[in-house]
């Protein structure tokens, strides 16, 4: 039974600056230390989970909360994110526990583990920091990577077989129902027609239809955030 469970939506960044922030954002700086731990009710020696471990900046700070004969599950589907989080929790030992899958896991990895009751749940959901500084992974329209977009690579579907074998239809379904978007249906027959010419690959191809639709930013918000969030949601069935 978990007493405590906290769930926080990762900010839409602002991406402007981001690839000069990559540094930056690697570290992973976890967003409302002092809340999280009020809220979650820390106490030492007990169990808590980082369902969303990402780069391991919360699991940290529940590491160094729980003391010795606390314990920490953290949970991610994302390997590269395991990889930094591994590499920057390995200080903590056997108090923390690392293990790979969606947070929709975390009753069947719990079990596995043996654990039977936690004190408290952390989930930080949306796409990280870490995933928005590598341009290779597509998250970030700031970018000249592939239209990817999986947080698990096993995933059947990445974000550029979407735009290229959707129909007008499923394309405008996912820009309104997922991303909000303006003129979903216009810009699904933007993509439609691009795709005619040649498949979209590139995070530039995508950002090219959006502004020839939307307009180019001219506000705080460029018109392919909620595009990109959409498709990232189709892509990794957030909603299911």
């Amino acid at each position: 039974m978990r007493e405590q469970c906290v769930s926080m939506s990762r900010n839409e960044v602002d991406e402007r600056g981001t690839a000069a922030g990559s540094r930056r954002l690697n570290t992973h700086v976890p967003v409302m230390p002092a809340e999280v731990l009020e809220l979650l009710g820390i106490r030492p020696g007990g169990t808590y989970v980082d369902a969303t471990v990402g780069a391991g900046g919360h699991a940290a700070l529940l590491c160094a909360a729980v003391g010795e004969e606390g314990k920490v599950v953290g949970i991610d589907w994302d390997p590269e994110a395991l990889r930094v989080a591994r590499e920057r929790l390995a200080e903590w030992g056997d108090r923390i526990v690392l293990r790979r899958g969606n947070f929709r896991d975390m009753g069947v990895i719990l079990h596995e583990l043996g654990i039977e009751v936690v004190d408290g749940v952390l989930m930080d959901l949306g796409v990280s920091s870490l995933q928005l500084a590598d341009p290779r992974r597509g998250f970030s329209f700031r970018g000249e990577g592939d239209l990817d977009m999986r947080m698990d690579p096993s995933l059947p579907r990445t974000a550029a077989q979407i735009l290229n074998s959707a129909d007008v239809d499923e394309l405008a379904a996912i820009f309104r129902e997922l991303g909000e978007v303006r003129r979903p249906r216009a810009l699904a027959r933007a993509v439609v027609r691009r795709r005619q010419l040649a498949p979209l690959r590139k995070v530039g191809d995508l950002v090219e239809v959006v502004e020839r639709v939307m307009g180019e930013s001219g506000g705080r918000l460029h018109p392919a955030t909620n595009v990109f969030r959409a498709l990232r949601m189709a892509v990794n069935d957030e909603l299911e």
